[in-house]
């Protein structure tokens, strides 16, 4: 992604000190009050003389005269290449008087300059009634919109006359901007009123009135120039993101700035202490047998920790937002890029400018001014600034020129996003002078040397054969404990005398009919329908072709059918309690559920042909918190209250293992049980290993399913199925809430999210944590979630990095593991109190998010906009989604026991 610098380029000398600026990227205008002079200069050339502009207006007599002077400036400019603006064809300074709107060609001035010449200047009336504080054109430099107090002035640059007056604010507009959708052109404005209002040009209608947000007045308004989204700042430090492409201009996400900046940078830090801590290397304790770990942070971690001013912050100085500016990027509507490049918000207060990712809403980092140090970051000497305006026209490149209180001098600073590392040379992209770093990190690929490729879920090195996790898994056992045993056994047992060898007599090889070799029985359980052997052709429910499909379509649409065939008879319920986890096996062909009521079940699919045959699974003495199944599919592993975890066989309601705490051994004998509920389950390293939640610790068991073959019934029955505490793994918060891990490969990686809402990744090999991401969320994190693609489709393998994270703060994070920072934040759906699920669908487009709404959304990867809501049967809170590794269908799990399947 590159990096984020900001630089002081220039600094213009004025005569007084200047209450109106305007800037294009190339030019620079302003005027002082009183005056009836507008000068210009050009950036490029900043000791060359200003270009000076009379505004002298006759007066008529008998007519009310009003402010002498200059009321509003702004610099537009016509693009040359449409969608970058990196060369301006056309150039126009538009200057608001008491009774005109002046317009000038700023390039016929010069030349007119240069010819000793006076230069043209063509005017606008502005309505008697009228005092214009605000100007602004659009792109296309069509239309002109000047605000007047409570209401807005829209002329036409081409008919240069006035078309029509907007009336709808209550008080002053503070903020207005041109945007294009459907091919229509807005102008939204933002005022003192709390509101904001969208105008449609065309059908000259009030398109959209927000209700009142907050208790502040809207002071600034930004709107990105390669997506339609809007950002709006007020007073009190609040920035809000709409989405402009929702019929109803939805709320995307608020930011904070006070509160970012103080949990950000505000917070004390010793530094020798952390000094002292990077050297630190990890103890390890054993204990009955099992590997303790205590959670170090390592000096690759304490690296991206927080960082404080070296002098106290000022917190009244953060608390308003005086502009907002969006650094252009690339187009990304249309890109091939699973995570494109996500624009930056610039937030200008008067003692520093902040960087905000506009698709996280996290800071970046923050350019003080002169008045404040802090550590790594070096201040822009300027001494109080008082007004900012600025041009982001240009790709990648924000000129932002701002006056001084005091002093008569106007700075220019520019603020570059360098995706390729490298300055932007051109009319507009002129990048000298004095740096001030920005250390932003990326959150692509910096290269295999770069500092964000040191933590992935692929091992980069042999395993450490000292370790105790190799030397568990690697260890010879008397039998074999891995799944693929268990599994042969299984199916040898089931058919029975037919895999014996030798000769069979009298056939000779051959089977004959009337000798009773040709016809094998099906084997006949209790209170089971007796099953034929012939082969039968599965079909799907939800396909044309009837037949099921080999690979997941990658170009599928987003589900949003709702499928009502898919339902039990008299719509009843799987559960009678919510349901908290609902899973697909790896192969599609089953349904898990875990349930409040203390039972899992698995359901045969498609569901409207089985009509909820299956397993249920007793055992537990409390609500089922979690449950995954295995690599292979045949095992399910469940975590529950009652602070046990159970390994369960698909084909048997009986718990082959249970585990209730940590064993001195391999007849699995109870050293000490489980002091707290189990979180969440998961297997690890291939089947060999489970993992456990409980309390701050992970739990790592290796199990043993017993011999391959048992033909004696009563040493069946006395079966030996043994489990083994190998290590366990600690946090320094209160509790890990949720964690995930890769089992379709070797990895050695686990994501955890704690009860301090923070993110951290442990390396069960080296017995360490290797990063923590510290106010992931603004409250405890609930779901950790891996993207352990399906196995029907094939990605890139650094889309395996990825994994999400939810919280309680209505708020959905996609992070990647060789990034410290997150890399895109998806709200909309309401969370505020129960435990949620969310999932990647297999083709990577979407995430699918349950709600306390009633509603699944959905969301798109790339923009993180919500694209579909779905609520068709449901009546309850959203527990858990899932989407099916083959089809493209999505099942819901509510809080009423039931299942809401959706298909494309």
């Amino acid at each position: 992604m590159g990096l984020v610098r900001a630089e002081l380029t220039a600094s213009v000398s004025t005569r007084a000190q200047q209450d109106l600026v305007a800037t294009n990227g190339t030019y620079l205008a302003y005027a002082a009050e009183g005056q009836e002079v507008v000068y210009v200069c050009s950036l490029k050339k900043v000791s060359a003389p200003p270009l000076k502009l009379l505004v002298h207006e006759l007066v008529v007599p008998g007519q009310r005269v009003g402010r002498k002077g200059v009321n509003a400036l702004h610099l537009g400019s016509l693009p040359g290449h449409r969608g970058r603006g990196d060369v301006l064809l056309e150039k126009r300074l538009f200057a608001a008087t008491r009774r005109k709107v002046h317009c000038w060609n700023i390039e016929e001035c010069y030349a007119a300059m240069e010819r000793g010449s006076g230069a043209d200047c063509k005017s606008l009336e502005v309505p008697e009634d009228c005092v214009v504080s605000h100007l602004r054109t659009d792109e296309n430099l069509r239309w002109l919109a000047a605000a007047s107090n409570s209401d807005v002035l829209i002329y036409s640059l081409q008919r240069q006359c006035l078309i029509m007056r907007l009336d709808g604010h209550s008080l002053q507009v503070n903020a207005l901007q041109f945007h294009t959708k459907q091919c229509c052109d807005q102008v939204i404005t933002a005022s003192d009123d709390r509101t904001f209002k969208v105008w449609d040009l065309e059908r000259r209608e009030l398109a959209y009135e927000s209700s009142m947000y907050g208790a502040s007045p809207f002071v600034c308004l930004a709107i990105d120039p390669t997506f339609p989204r809007m950002a709006i700042g007020s007073t009190d430090g609040l920035v809000r993101f709409f989405d402009l492409m929702s019929p109803s201009y939805q709320l995307i996400q608020g930011l904070d700035i006070p509160l970012a900046v103080r949990r950000k940078f505000g917070e004390p830090v010793n530094q020798d202490k952390d000094l002292e801590e990077e050297g630190r290397q990890v103890q390890v304790i054993t204990k009955g047998g099992a590997e303790s770990v205590a959670a170090a942070t390592t000096g690759d971690s304490r690296r991206h920790g927080k960082w404080k001013p070296t002098e106290q912050i000022g917190m009244a100085c953060v608390s308003s937002v005086s502009e907002l500016y969006y650094i252009k990027t690339e187009d990304r509507s249309e890109g091939k890029d699973l995570l494109p490049v996500s624009p930056k918000v610039i937030a200008c207060t008067t003692q520093m400018l902040i960087i905000v990712d506009a698709y996280t809403y996290d800071i970046i980092t923050i350019v003080p001014f002169s008045e404040y140090s802090y550590r790594n970051c070096r201040e822009i000497d300027i001494d109080t600034p008082r007004l900012f305006v600025a041009d982001n026209r240009s790709h990648g490149l924000v000129t932002i020129c701002i006056g001084s209180a005091f002093t008569p001098v106007i700075n220019v600073v520019t603020v570059a996003h360098l995706e390729d590392g490298h300055g932007q040379e051109g009319e507009e992209g002129f990048l000298t002078g004095r740096m001030v770093g920005l250390g932003v990190e990326s959150h692509g690929n910096e290269g295999e040397g770069g500092e964000a490729s040191k933590v992935s879920v692929f091992p980069t090195s042999p395993p450490k054969r000292l370790s105790k996790l190799y030397q568990a898994i690697e260890k010879e056992n008397k039998h074999d404990s891995s799944v693929s045993s268990y599994e042969s056994a299984t199916r040898k047992k089931s058919l029975g005398k037919t895999q014996r060898s030798g000769n069979k007599p009298v056939t000779f090889h051959s089977r004959i009919k009337s000798s009773g070799y040709g016809k094998v029985e099906p084997l006949k359980f209790l209170g089971k329908q007796v099953q034929s052997r012939t082969l039968v052709k599965r079909a799907s429910s939800n396909l044309k072709s009837g037949r099921l499909l080999k690979s997941y379509p990658m170009d599928c649409e987003p589900v949003h059918t709702f499928q009502d065939h898919h339902a039990l008879d008299n719509d009843a319920a799987v559960h009678s309690a919510p349901i908290l986890r609902v899973r697909f096996c790896p192969d599609g062909s089953r349904l898990a559920t875990a349930s409040v009521d203390k039972t899992v079940r698995t359901l045969r699919l498609p569901l409207a042909k089985h009509r909820g045959d299956g397993e249920t699974f007793l055992g537990h003495g409390g609500p089922v918190l979690d449950a995954s199944w295995n690599h292979s599919g045949n095992l399910i592993l469940t975590g529950s209250l009652d602070r046990t975890a159970c390994l369960w066989s698909v084909k048997k309601s009986q718990a082959l293992i249970q585990i209730e705490g940590p064993s001195a051994g391999k007849k699995g004998k109870v050293a000490q049980g489980f002091k707290s509920d189990i979180k969440a389950a998961r297997f690890f390293h291939l089947d060999k290993l489970v993992v456990l939640a409980c309390m701050n610790k992970l739990h790592f068991f290796k199990y043993d399913l017993g011999p391959k073959k048992q033909t004696d019934d009563i040493a069946r029955l006395h079966q030996a199925r043994t489990h083994s505490h190998i290590l366990e793994l600690s946090t320094e918060s209160q509790s890990v809430t949720n964690f995930d891990c890769h089992n379709g490969f070797i990895s050695n990686l686990l994501v955890a999210g704690t009860s301090a809402k923070s993110i951290e990744v442990f390396d069960a090999d080296a017995c360490a944590l290797v990063r923590r991401m510290d106010n992931a969320h603004s409250r405890a994190i609930h779901s950790i979630m891996l993207n352990s693609t399906s196995p029907y489709v094939s990605h890139d393998r650094s889309a395996h990095e990825l994994f999400l994270s939810a919280a309680s703060d209505s708020s959905v994070k996609l992070w990647d593991l060789r990034s410290p920072r997150s890399v895109r934040c998806f709200a909309g759906h309401l969370n505020r109190q129960n435990p949620i699920g969310v999932r990647f669908s297999p083709c990577m487009k979407y995430i699918a998010c349950g709600s306390e709404d009633k509603v699944v959304y959905l969301y798109d990867v790339r923009m993180g906009t919500v694209i579909r809501k779905l609520r068709q049967g449901i009546s309850d809170i959203v527990g858990d989604v899932c989407f099916h590794p083959i089809h493209p269908q999505l099942v819901a799990a509510t809080y009423d026991g039931k299942l809401r399947f959706f298909s494309s």
